[in-house]
């Protein structure tokens, strides 16, 4: 069976699983993010080459709108299968997008609420994100259903590293709703693999979150970016700070000189490495040691040419900070 996946990053993963562990022969993906953005049309002729067609639904990019290649798969006798944008904001419910090392980030907005309000606060916005979900679901009528599954599971299991980043688990049981419905096999041994099939952000349940909604696994206070080159950790309450400080326009990008990351060297020596990948551009990183008022106390965590001493401690006002990854 030849394949075709059409989707963001799950598609993405999709297609790798039913390459590497299904028996179909061929499993070929286009993003839809990047087809959007390059403003070329949908490759419609191409889907005579393949027996199925697996995408996630669009409907607010006019020409781009799945709906056309429902239709045109109907037309031609294609088979199609559609899988809701898995995207579930419970675990992480006070998190929004920003932007850090060229990419988008989910991080903390700084909400500021008392324990008891805090609870409230939380199973509302699960309530929000489920109900969400469900109307994405039956509003697109995707053939593949999550929602009914994160209700069920997600006290139990660990089902989204990130709110649109699902974990292995959700996986598993979209990848195994979808081979039923393309009537192929997959491998035992996917659904043995540990390694995740998205490493590259995992984000920290806060403790308010785990009780309020009563989850019953222990939650990573970590959160991770990979990047390459290595891994850049930070834990629960210097996460929350770090992202009342994006949030408040003061990011970790120094603003006056052109600074090339060569190293990162800290006393916690796995917690940053060198990252030399050209999407995160010129970058000074450093960690937030404590604030001075209106200042920011900052650990640089990396140099060139002795602009600034590797490492130290050096006092910097917001104005100086720029709200951009890339530098000079």
């Amino acid at each position: 069976m030849k394949i075709f996946f059409y989707g963001g990053c799950h598609a993405q993963v999709f297609a790798r699983v039913f390459r590497e562990w299904g028996s179909a022969d061929v499993c070929d993906v286009v993003v839809n993010y990047e087809l959007i953005a390059s403003n070329l049309p949908f490759p419609y002729e191409r889907l005579h080459n393949y027996d199925a067609v697996v995408f996630s639904p669009i409907n607010n990019k006019d020409e781009y709108n799945t709906k056309y290649i429902e239709d045109y798969c109907n037309k031609h006798g294609i088979k199609s299968i559609s899988y809701p944008w898995m995207q579930w904001n419970g675990y992480h419910p006070f998190t929004e997008k920003r932007e850090f090392l060229g990419l988008n980030h989910w991080f903390p907005v700084g909400h500021d609420l008392e324990p008891d309000q805090a609870r409230i606060e939380i199973v509302k916005s699960a309530e929000i994100t489920t109900d969400r979900l469900k109307q994405h679901e039956e509003t697109n009528r995707t053939n593949l259903k999550i929602s009914d599954f994160i209700l069920k599971y997600y006290r139990d299991t660990r089902l989204f590293l990130t709110p649109d980043h699902p974990s292995n688990v959700l996986y598993r049981y979209a990848v195994w709703e979808i081979s039923k419905r393309l009537s192929i096999d997959v491998s035992h041994d996917f659904y043995r693999y540990e390694q995740l099939l998205q490493p590259e952000i995992i984000l920290p349940i806060q403790p308010a979150v785990s009780a309020a909604l009563d989850l019953r696994f222990e939650a990573s206070d970590e959160y991770r970016f990979d990047a390459a080159g290595g891994t850049f950790k930070m834990y629960g309450p210097e996460y929350a700070k770090f992202g009342q400080h994006l949030n408040s326009d003061a990011l970790r990008v120094f603003s006056r000189s052109k600074i090339e990351v060569i190293d990162y060297k800290t006393t916690e020596s796995d917690d940053f490495r060198p990252q030399n990948d050209p999407a995160v551009g010129s970058s000074l990183i450093g960690r937030v040691v404590s604030d001075e008022g209106s200042n920011l106390v900052v650990e640089f965590l990396a140099a060139k040419d002795g602009i600034i001493p590797d490492p130290t401690i050096q006092t910097i006002k917001d104005s100086e900070w720029k709200v951009s990854s890339r530098v000079g």
